[in-house]
């Protein structure tokens, strides 16, 4: 199973189909049950995205397990360091969350694994589109973020 992140904004983001020979974050409709993943948003504009990789693995992100997202601690501990790829892909995820926002607007994003989608949200965090640029950022599945200017 992978990780799956969806986007939602107030006008429909830019489709971008995926292209093996040509990497980079590709944009499509709902992974999924439409009608789940949509639950999860507030905004009406809801899109896949995807990384280099051509899943969801290719974004930083933390399993929900028994309450919690241990993966975390052994990031705290500088155990776990993401592959050169995540950069790129984070990068072009920053440029099509800044196309999408307006200056008082936001764009949300949540994650989860593939057929997780009719689980509820376990976190919800409020963040800068600029932290999505931080090697330090991982999104948390099954959690929620609201990126604001």
């Amino acid at each position: 199973m992978c990780f799956i992140l969806h986007i939602a904004s107030k006008r429909q983001a830019p489709r971008v189909a995926w292209d093996g020979k040509n990497r980079h974050l590709n944009v499509g409709d709902i992974h999924g049950e439409p009608e789940q993943v949509r639950s999860h948003f507030t905004l009406p504009e809801v899109a896949y995205v995807g990384p280099s990789l051509g899943c969801g693995c290719g974004f930083r992100s933390v399993s929900f397990q028994s309450g919690a997202w241990p993966e975390e601690w052994m990031i705290d501990q500088g155990e776990y360091e993401p592959p050169e790829d995540h950069i790129q892909d984070h990068r072009e995820l920053h440029d099509l969350v800044i196309s999408l926002m307006d200056d008082d607007g936001y764009v949300e994003f949540y994650g989860c694994w593939d057929g997780d989608e009719r689980e509820r949200t376990e976190h919800e965090e409020e963040i800068p589109a600029s932290r999505l640029l931080d090697d330090g950022f991982w999104f948390r599945e099954r959690g929620l973020y609201r990126i604001k200017p």
